[in-house]
């Protein structure tokens, strides 16, 4: 049987790393910006700073932390890059909502979108980084991946705010969620779901000698049991000594030797008794 040839990193897998991290920068990108932009919506809306701590706040964590277990245990079964594509989209759409509702209800369930997308999207990603490059790169391309949320952080915060200065609030959510749905069209259409555990591919059967084949002698006979060949050993012993048990048995039933009085002569009968015996092994 032989075993399945460990791949090589490509270019892809490159691109793939770049475009996985710029979801990522982009997934921060569309969570923060809004906290810089509480002023402006507060103002059209007339709102109280208890809804825009609901708007900030609860509506995004409450789903954000309520889906991220359920997405992550569908990552481990399906497809890893359809999630990620499907949740970038989702995110971003929502963000591209926030510029263009004309209800703050409205607001909050885009918010609350935003929130369902981006739950998505790093449980996935960071399965497919770990897949696409063996073990001894792993650290430092998910240390590159992880540089998103500093990234993200940066550009939301910097950008957004010039952004909300020149054009307003709405037009903030606009620039940011329409390259975010490019970006979910990338994903899917260069990014190859790579197979799980590729570059831990085990050794073929043949390469190596059974240890276990040595020990019992049987290579269609594991042995998966610590004791097993002392059990074994042991066994041998036993047999011969079933073997060997009657005479000597017989030999003590009929011995000419009885135990003496004293202590002396007993010692002294014993030595001589144990000359005689056969020697039981």
């Amino acid at each position: 049987m032989q075993a399945t040839p460990i791949p090589t990193v490509s270019p892809r897998a490159h691109l793939s790393l770049a475009l996985l991290a710029l979801v990522y920068i982009f997934s921060y990108i569309d969570r923060q910006v809004i906290s810089i932009l509480i002023e402006p919506i507060k103002r059209e809306f007339g709102v109280s700073d208890t809804a825009m701590g609901m708007l900030t706040g609860l509506a995004f964590a409450i789903l954000y932390a309520g889906l991220a277990v359920p997405v992550g245990k569908l990552a481990d079964r399906g497809n890893r890059r359809n999630i990620v594509a499907f949740c970038c989209a989702l995110w971003s759409l929502a963000t591209l909502a926030c510029g263009l509702v004309p209800r703050f209800w409205m607001l909050v369930v885009a918010r609350m979108s935003v929130a369902v997308g981006e739950a998505g999207g790093m449980a996935p990603s960071i399965a497919l980084v770990s897949d696409l490059y063996p073990k001894e790169r792993r650290s430092l391309v998910i240390t590159l991946f992880m540089m998103g949320p500093n990234l993200g952080v940066l550009i939301g915060l910097a950008l957004g705010g010039w952004i909300a200065q020149q054009y307003g609030w709405r037009a903030t959510f606009v620039w940011f969620g329409v390259p975010g749905m490019v970006l979910a069209g990338l994903v899917w259409l260069l990014v190859k779901e790579p197979r799980r555990g590729a570059f831990e591919a085990p050794a073929p059967a043949d390469a190596q000698p059974s240890a276990d084949a040595g020990a019992t002698g049987d290579p269609g006979v594991p042995q998966r049991l610590p004791g097993l060949r002392r059990r074994r050993r042991r066994g041998v012993r036993l047999r011969g000594l079933d073997a060997e048990l009657p005479g000597a048995l017989a030999w003590h039933v009929a011995r000419p030797c009885r135990p003496g009085v004293r202590s002396g002569q007993r010692r002294r009968r014993d030595r001589g008794c144990a000359a005689q015996r056969p020697a039981v092994r």
